[in-house]
């Protein structure tokens, strides 16, 4: 009754300048396929404070610019975005709900507005000082760190990734897909990306001093980066369908004492999905298994031993961490198998846990849904993987929503959602109050979006 409740109450876009106008779509090949009409197109439409050259790159990536990253402070009061475009926004959440409440209410003046002329894939808030939040971008081997407290445009902090090889200098650089801080030590934040690395700062040290994890193949990339909850185990997902875990507790393949400048071994486990999917026979006699890249992991935080993921090809699921096998399971058709998708490729999709109920919410890939799914640590879990439901359909939750959704942020207080869509704006997902619910909102579990 409570997923059922839920409706979109408001969206709008994340800032001023979180929208272009609607561009070539990219090619294939890093560079456009036309040196002479990228030249053109940036000389008509680059704004007067973005390089040609940064301008062109970032052409390649996205027909619009989309939101990459959402995440609540500690105590929901303050939204940090970033999106494809390059903004960093923060915004009061308070503003936004009541604004939403507002009919045809489409701007919300975020108290934190930059252009940072990076595409933009990640942000997440320091947890011992709520002023600061971290950012990474494609294409950089760099950790941004602003103070929103202050009135500037520049990072207060920059954190640089370790070049190893002279080949690395004269090259593209790596790009960071995921960054975060640790609790019990806000001095030392984490970030994974292209190279296949989580890089270790410790703040108190000189920046340029760090330490690597790495991944054990050549050419891995990793996309997405969470801390156990007492801090000594580290695991990343990465595009080839496998996710690392690397032990900071101690023994002959520890990392627990992070020497600046040194690089490490190893992780001590790796989890291969795939082969994971495989061992539920169910699931193995209704398609075909194939690797798929992973997008995002997250632990529940109601359940700490749950590890849930999301793939490319819109599979979630959750592993279990005491069990070390997969326990819940949502495998809708990929999104191609129909010939469209709402998702452009090109996006990360991030789903998030609600704070309680072990519900994890993950836009669709396929159509314009949210889904709402129980990944409760219990055989009675709709999500369930070792239950025979005798071919009975398992109910669904599901929001129909305006606009393709990309990333979720659930608020920390009151299990509301802020979602960041592909074209570039913010959703308010709320509850609706039952006096105003229309009895077809329940029809097939499917709940309508439409603003009360």
């Amino acid at each position: 009754m409570m997923l059922q409740s839920y409706s979109e109450i408001g969206r709008f876009a994340q800032s001023d300048i979180s929208y272009l106008p609607p561009l070539p779509p990219p090619v294939h090949a890093g560079v456009l396929s036309s040196q002479s009409f990228g030249q053109d197109l940036s000389t008509q439409l680059r704004p007067p404070n973005i390089s040609v050259q940064n301008f062109q790159r970032r052409l390649t990536f996205h027909r619009l610019p989309y939101i990459s990253g959402l995440n609540f402070d500690s105590k929901g009061f303050y939204l940090a975005s970033v999106s494809s475009a390059g903004c960093l926004a923060v915004h009061d959440y308070e503003t936004i709900y009541c604004r939403a409440e507002v009919s045809n209410a489409t701007t919300v003046k975020p108290i934190v507005h930059i252009a940072t002329n990076l595409k933009l894939e990640a942000i997440c808030w320091n947890p011992t000082n709520q002023d600061e939040v971290a950012c990474v971008a494609a294409g950089g081997r760099k950790v941004y760190c602003y103070d929103i407290a202050c009135m500037s445009y520049n990072p207060v902090e920059i954190l640089k990734m370790k070049t190893s090889t002279a080949r690395e200098l004269n090259t593209d650089p790596s790009g960071l897909f995921d960054v975060t801080f640790c609790n019990m030590s806000a001095n030392k934040v984490l970030a994974c990306g292209e190279d296949g690395n989580v890089h270790v700062w410790d703040r108190r040290a000189n920046p340029q001093y760090q330490s690597l994890l790495s991944a054990p193949k050549s050419g891995t990339s990793l996309s997405s980066l969470q801390i156990s909850t007492d801090e000594q185990v580290i695991y990343a997902g990465s595009d080839r369908g496998l996710i690392y875990a690397w032990d900071l507790r101690g023994g002959t393949q520890s990392v627990a004492f992070l020497i600046p400048g040194k690089d490490y071994h190893p992780p001590f486990a790796t989890f291969n999905l795939a082969l994971l999917l495989e061992q539920i026979s169910s699931l193995r006699e209704q398609t075909d298994i194939t690797i798929s890249a992973v997008h995002s992991i997250r632990l529940n935080p109601s359940c700490g031993r749950q590890l849930a993921f999301h793939l490319n090809n819109g599979w979630s699921g959750v592993l279990d961490l005491s069990e070390l096998g997969l326990t819940h399971i949502h495998c809708p058709p990929p999104p191609w198998l129909g010939g469209s998708s709402a998702c452009s490729p090109i996006c990360q999709r991030k789903p998030a846990w609600l704070p309680t109920h072990s519900v994890y919410v993950s836009g669709s890939c396929a159509d314009l849904k949210i889904h709402f799914l129980d990944f409760k640590p219990s055989p009675n879990s709709l999500c369930y993987a070792q239950v025979s439901r005798n071919g009975q359909s398992r109910p669904r939750n599901e929001l129909l929503v305006s606009e393709p959704v990309i990333v979720c942020a659930a608020h920390p207080m009151t299990n509301h959602l802020i979602v960041g869509t592909e074209v570039g704006t913010l959703q308010l997902i709320a509850h609706k109050s039952f006096s105003k619910m229309d009895d077809s909102s329940f029809d097939d579990n499917v709940i309508d979006s439409s603003t009360p």
